[in-house]
């Protein structure tokens, strides 16, 4: 709530109370916490309020981000970049986007090492949306291909 409130330089602030008062079943709520939870609920409103404004009114940020994206090349032109998959092929190109990875080294397997390394990429693929061009337009299915050049690299080991 504080940042919101900061990052749209509203007049309301955030307020503090004691987070770690119990408040047993039936407790009623002092002047302060209503002040308090009020607060929070007008910075919230008024955020959005100003969202709204700027036609910001989707759930997300990114699907707001998309409706403006869609507004500038405009619809059509959208359409034709990314066409609308069939429902085959759709759910072949989404294996592409799986998440996570963890991968050990075969020197290292059962082996006491010590402490590791852990490296955090969440940020990697908006990263790399920003600085390159990804794929777009009709997908080329390989798959084909691909397992026939699978076949050919296991036999060469």
């Amino acid at each position: 709530m504080k940042k919101i409130a900061k990052d749209f330089k509203l007049t309301v602030l955030k307020g503090d109370i004691d987070y770690h008062k119990e408040r047993p079943v039936g407790y009623k709520i002092t002047p302060e916490e209503y002040a308090y939870i009020k607060n929070d609920i007008q910075i919230i409103a008024e955020a959005l309020l100003i969202q709204f404004k700027q036609g910001l009114d989707r759930m997300t940020a990114g699907s707001d981000s998309l409706k403006g994206f869609k507004d500038i090349i405009t619809t059509k032109k959208f359409k034709k970049v990314f066409p609308t998959l069939s429902l085959g092929l759709d759910k072949e190109v989404r294996y592409a986007y799986r998440g996570g990875f963890t991968w050990l080294n075969d020197r290292f397997k059962e082996k006491e090492i010590g402490e590791g390394m852990v490296f955090d990429v969440n940020s990697l693929y908006p990263a790399q949306m920003y600085s390159r061009l990804l794929p777009y337009g009709e997908p080329i299915v390989f798959w084909r291909r691909y397992l026939a050049r699978l076949k050919v690299d296991s036999c060469a080991q």
